[in-house]
């Protein structure tokens, strides 16, 4: 499991580098922050999940 470092701004966005979007690209990506999971997906399970 890789680990990335990522940046939340002022409205409590998380701001993932450009970099790790491109190597995670059709993987699914988890992240933890302080005991909270963040998973992103890539766009097309998406909208695989909002259609089922």
């Amino acid at each position: 499991m890789q680990k990335f470092d990522v940046q939340i701004d002022e409205k409590g966005r998380v701001l993932i580098p450009r970099l790790v979007m491109n190597i995670v690209r059709g993987k699914r990506l988890v992240m933890t922050f302080d005991n909270t999971e963040i998973r992103i997906m890539p766009q097309a399970m998406y909208r695989n999940m909002e259609s089922a």
